[in-house]
């Protein structure tokens, strides 16, 4: 190490500094320092350059550095294809949206739909965080200038800053815009409205401008939850699983195996419910036009979608407006991890597909003289010839494939939920299997999703499933223990099989199924972070501004109406609708002007007034229409799909479209 150089003297005699002269050493010193202090700078210089690009590059990539498009379940060739307004005839991406504070519409699908990408801070509780940021993929269909029914050529009233390339913002009022959440969790509110947007203008009427979202972590919206390398990987994992049915134990196994590789990835902190209920509030405020009174949130959701709803309403209570809840999840329930206050009502779901075959001459299942009793045991002694010998399939639209019993069981589940186009589906495929020794229809039905080409380095975010265990078991954290019967990593074998036969105890016909739920739960490391909710209040109601509405089924084969009746005792304004009659998960399931019309009611009424049904007020409501009815029937979500709807509803189930139950976990 060299020495110190000299101390540089000065004359302290005179006013004026004198010359002071440095040694040859201290010249070499001056120089060295000039020069490090030279390479300083550049390198802040640099590194703020970096910064910056990566500021930049991060906001517009959602800090994940790629994107997916809807998912291909719900676009057509003419969705992909279509005029965007961001480039005449390119497919249209998310990318081309830059994440805003506020919406800033842009023409993205066919039949008027505009779409934009909400920023939002990825932790709530400390919001100002600049490079912590969740772009919110949003779609809307715009309110009707002529309140008429929906269709691809009606005139569509303009949004506050609604955009072409580049955004230019139009102010206008906005048509009253009410938020629509499908389910799940991890359900796509973007894919949803695109199906449904139509039908649902019809129900709530055109003079609302209806808005959906994918909840962060889910499809669209980044970052998302993607625990798999690519999406190869994860339909391989899929498929290893064998069936929709596997064992507790196989279950176990690959939970724990998607829970590490999801800890290992880091993913799923952020995409718990009470976030998504405060991103929602931030999408309610940016939808508003600029001077137009804010009236509460306007929100109708479906299934998972009430725990959202209900969530909110609980954690904002006077920025409630006008709430539905539509096949409705026990809150307390679900916060604790339980999901065993869901399949009440499901084995009487299936013996009502029993009793419409057996009293229906358009069910292909059926036999002269059949009763729902001798409907079921031939349904049992299917499953048992197919539990001994799988039935193959020769000449499927996938080529070489095979039927299993629990692929049967598979089938009857996902008809559970929307019987009136299904439960005939279901039936022919019971009739091909039974009589004919033909898999073909069944195959197709359960496959439709396997079918799809995937490249196997395909690096993509996840559509779904990663996010529902997330949110599952990250809102069920940590009052979810093997003590109050929710399971976490710290759960054993022992408690997930027993916790199968209280389910199986519940339901012989889907409980193993249901089971899986939780059964996620035993492989998750991944504690929630940012908003946490602390329940209902046990002593007293929610007081909320405006106004909840219950609606459920009479018969849900996942959400019983005795859920809706408890839920509906926990909030003061809270009414009730019962569709008597009506079977499926969900009001969308059955046909019915009352229900359409208490729901357009609550939503069309002015503030303040009733609108539709008086608050703590319940109602009854018939249906009218059945399943294997001349002509074929379809819910009234399948209704708005222009000319030929029922036709095209139709057809989309025989497809094998949307056939692939939802149940968050797998």
């Amino acid at each position: 190490m060299d020495p110190p150089p000299p101390p540089l003297l000065r004359e302290k005699s005179g006013l004026l500094p004198q010359p002071v002269y440095a040694t040859p050493l201290q010249t070499r010193r001056t120089w060295r320092l000039k020069m490090l202090h030279a390479a300083r700078r550049a390198t802040v210089v640099a590194g703020v350059v970096v910064v910056v690009v990566w500021l930049l590059v991060g906001l517009r990539t959602g800090f994940t550095g790629s994107y997916l498009r809807t998912a291909d379940t719900t676009e057509t060739a003419e969705t992909r294809t279509a005029e965007t307004g961001l480039g005449t005839g390119r497919e249209f991406q998310w990318e081309d949206i830059t994440p805003t504070n506020d919406l800033h519409w842009h023409p993205c699908f066919p039949g008027g739909f505009v779409c934009a990408r909400l920023s939002v801070p990825l932790d709530w509780t400390r919001p100002t965080m600049p490079l912590e940021r969740v772009a919110v993929a949003v779609v809307a269909l715009p309110a009707h200038t002529n309140h008429t029914a929906s269709t691809n050529t009606s005139t569509h009233a303009p949004l506050p800053n609604a955009a072409t390339h580049p955004p230019h913002p139009h102010p206008a009022p906005a048509n009253r815009p009410l938020l629509l959440n499908p389910g799940g969790p991890g359900g796509s509110g973007v894919a949803w409205i695109l199906t449904h947007g139509p039908a649902l203008h019809k129900i709530v009427g055109t003079q609302h401008t209806l808005i959906s979202f994918d909840p962060r972590g889910v499809n669209n919206t980044t970052p998302a939850t993607s625990c798999h390398a690519s999406a190869g990987a994860r339909q391989l994992w899929h498929a290893r699983a064998g069936s929709f049915i596997p064992t507790p134990a196989t279950t176990r196994a690959r939970a724990r195996s998607l829970g590490a590789q999801c800890e290992h990835r880091g993913q799923g902190a952020w995409v718990g419910t009470p976030n998504v209920a405060r991103d929602m509030l931030a999408l309610h405020e940016a939808a508003l036009a600029p001077g137009e009174a804010d009236t509460g949130l306007r929100y109708w959701g479906l299934s998972y979608g009430t725990a959202l709803g209900m969530t909110f309403a609980a954690m904002y209570p006077a920025r409630v407006g006008r709430v539905l809840l539509d096949g409705v999840i026990d809150l307390d329930d679900y916060y604790t991890g339980g999901w065993r206050r869901n399949l009440q009502d499901a084995d009487a779901v299936v013996a009502r597909f029993f009793a419409f075959c057996a009293g229906a001459e358009g069910c292909a299942f059926r036999r002269p003289g059949d009763t729902p009793e001798s409907v079921e045991a031939r349904l049992m002694k299917l499953l048992a010839r197919l539990e001994v010998e799988p039935m193959p399939v020769g000449e499927g639209v996938g080529g070489a494939d095979w039927v299993t019993a629990a692929d049967v069981r598979t089938l009857l589940f996902a008809a559970l939920y929307n019987p009136l186009p299904r439960f005939p589906l279901l039936a022919r495929a019971l009739h091909d299997l039974d009589a004919a020794h033909n898999a073909t229809l069944a195959a197709s039905l359960l496959h439709n999703d396997l079918l799809r080409p995937v490249a196997a380095d395909d690096a993509q975010p996840n559509t779904g499933e990663e996010a529902d265990s997330a949110v599952v078991c990250g809102d069920g954290y940590p009052a979810s223990t093997p003590s109050s019967g929710g399971m976490t990593n710290a759960s054993s074998l022992a408690d997930y099989l027993s916790l199968t036969a209280e389910l199986e105890s519940q339901s012989r016909w889907i409980g193993r199924s249901w089971a899986r739920i939780q059964g996620a739960c035993t492989g998750w490391r991944t504690p929630p972070r940012g908003l946490r909710f602390a329940g209902l209040p046990r002593e007293s109601r929610v007081e909320t501004k405006g106004r909840v509405l219950f609606v459920n089924n009479e018969l849900d084969p996942v959400t019983p109406v005795r859920n809706a009746v408890r839920m509906r005792g926990r909030f003061d304004k809270a009414s009730l609708v019962v569709v008597k009659g009506g079977v499926g998960h969900g009001v969308g399931a059955v046909v019915s002007r009352c229900v359409a019309g208490v729901i357009g009611g609550f939503f069309g009424g002015e503030e303040g007034g009733e609108g539709g049904i008086g608050q703590g007020e319940e109602v009854e409501c018939g249906v009218e229409s059945s399943p294997f009815e001349e002509g074929g029937a379809v819910g009234m979500f399948g209704l708005g799909l222009g000319q030929g709807g029922k036709e095209e509803a139709r057809e989309k189930e025989e497809e094998g479209w949307g056939w692939s139950v939802h149940v968050p976990g797998f």
